[in-house]
């Protein structure tokens, strides 16, 4: 087993999240982390599938001193690949797809999107667009919508419920 790392600037849309994306358009490949520091998130053992064109990037800001390539990721496994959500353990035990999406780029980041439909144009475009691909894996293509009007999480968003995005003044609340 190994991690997918994704990319994410608006963090308040995990709870949303629902499949990852990746491009047809980019090379991937599964990376051993050989050397860390203690304190790391990533420690030595730990594999990682990443854009083999931005992988040298997310190390060096990841902190890891050094890795190897394991071996490359085929598009039909990305394709087939089902994940745990992030936040599996406090009550989001659903299954993560892997969905294919123009919109990813090996730009920046880590070549992997994290697709939360009710946050986002793309990520709502490419999930309805997979319902058939979803309801055929058995995964519910329902939307659901975390935030609501006021900036306060849903019940669809466990363990956040009632917490603010964003506060009347329109600041970081306390979610």
């Amino acid at each position: 087993p190994g991690w997918i790392v994704i990319w994410t600037t608006t963090p308040w849309t995990l709870p949303g999240n629902r499949a990852i994306s990746y491009s047809p358009k980019i090379d991937y490949g599964v990376y051993r982390v050989t050397e860390a520091p203690a304190d790391n998130w990533t420690k030595g053992g730990d594999t990682l599938i990443l854009a083999n064109k931005l992988a040298g990037e997310v190390f060096k800001q990841a902190r890891v001193t050094a890795y190897e390539k394991v071996q490359d990721v085929p598009l039909r496994v990305l394709a087939g690949m089902a994940c745990r959500h992030p936040l599996s353990s406090k009550g989001y035990s659903f299954t993560v797809p892997l969905l294919a999406g123009e919109h990813v780029t090996d730009d920046a980041g880590s070549g992997f999107v994290h697709t939360a439909p009710g946050h986002g144009r793309e990520d709502f475009e490419i999930w309805t667009a997979s319902r058939a691909v979803l309801e055929d894996r058995d995964i519910n293509p329902a939307i659901p919508y975390t935030v609501d009007e006021n900036g306060a999480f849903t019940e669809a968003a466990p363990g956040f419920t009632g917490k603010r995005v964003f506060n009347d003044k329109g600041e970081k609340g306390d979610a």
